[in-house]
């Protein structure tokens, strides 16, 4: 038994060895990455406000927000106001159930087929749902405000020009094909708890969950931007599949098809971590080179330059309409 136990102290003295190897290859492979992933359009710290994507959540809200306290009630609060898709006050009691369509009343809204009643939207709702229609329903006041549809129509362009500029940066967020196509290493790794981490979740980017068993070629050629991450979609031939079914049991889902997300400002100490399936997990190598590919630049430039242009025209469509705000108690 003595020497089982002295055959262990040296199992257990190798294994540590053999972390210690593997951690110092992890850095080094992640140094070479600091040294090559500072993309200007996405560090420079004149923009770095820009890079936040909460920032882009909020402008849905903020401009449902300001549309509502500029011009409500959109077309008054006397009922003879309220226009239904067709552009009447009053529903055709034979006929209802054909309408179907925007609506403005105090608010904008939706009708439906066989239904009496509009369904009004809150501030959050303005945004995606606002309408040419809407505009077109809206009155202008006899007495007072008098240029309620100039207003309204001006800021469902300035909207127009914020939704041009997202959908153009969700197109980003799906997909940016580089301008080739680049062979990069996968470590596979055993998961194996060796001793105790100073991270000792798991989950976290500083934390390795297990020893190197193999390394695997594989090919990327398009990546994904969403805000100051990219996402990389590593692809397998049929030979290295195969390779890693018979040697090791393993089989890629749709973790592994789902990408890996890198954070490119602030990175981590290892290189960007992957998982062919839950319980197996795998280390980027040799991905510094696609720091390097122009259309990268290029791409991240235009997705910031698109944020910069969104955000800057909330500001001026809140400073424009500040006196109408304040006088309504919203600003």
């Amino acid at each position: 038994m003595q020497k089982v136990i002295e055959l262990t102290e040296k199992l257990d003295n190798a294994t540590l060895k053999v972390f210690k190897h593997f951690e110092e290859s992890l850095k080094k492979e992640a140094q070479k990455l600091e040294e090559v992933h500072q993309i200007p359009e996405l560090v420079n710290t004149k923009k770095a406000e820009y890079n936040n994507t909460a920032e882009l959540r909020k402008v849905k809200r903020k401009f449902g927000e300001i549309f509502y306290g500029v011009l409500c009630p959109i077309n008054g609060v006397n009922t003879k106001n309220r226009r239904y898709p067709d552009g009447t006050s009053t529903l055709d009691k034979d006929n209802y159930r054909d309408v179907e369509g925007p609506c403005v009343w105090k608010k904008i809204g939706h009708m439906t087929k066989w239904s009496t009643k509009c369904n009004w939207y809150s501030p959050q709702q303005v945004f995606e749902k606002l309408k040419q229609k809407h505009i077109d329903l809206i009155s202008n006041g006899t007495v007072n405000r008098k240029n309620q549809k100039q207003m309204a129509q001006d800021l469902y362009d300035s909207r127009c020009y914020m939704n041009e500029r997202m959908t153009k940066i969700n197109e980003f967020s799906e997909k940016c094909e580089l301008s080739k196509t680049y062979n990069v290493e996968l470590v596979v790794v055993k998961k194996k708890d060796i001793f105790k981490q100073d991270n000792d979740d798991e989950y976290a980017d500083n934390h390795i969950p297990g020893l190197p068993i193999d390394i695997v070629k594989a090919k990327i050629d398009s990546v994904a931007i969403n805000g100051d991450e990219l996402k990389l979609y590593p692809q397998l031939d049929n030979a290295v599949k195969t390779h890693l079914k018979d040697k090791h049991g393993i089989e890629t889902n749709y973790q592994f098809n789902n990408g890996v997300a890198l954070n490119i400002v602030d990175l981590s100490s290892y290189p960007p971590r992957g998982e062919f399936r839950w319980d197996c997990p795998f280390y980027f190598m040799d991905i510094a080179q696609l720091f390097k590919d122009p259309k990268l630049s290029n791409h991240c430039g235009l997705a910031l330059q698109m944020k910069i242009e969104i955000l800057e025209k909330l500001e001026e469509v809140n400073t424009k309409y500040a006196p109408q705000l304040l006088a309504n108690g919203i600003f």
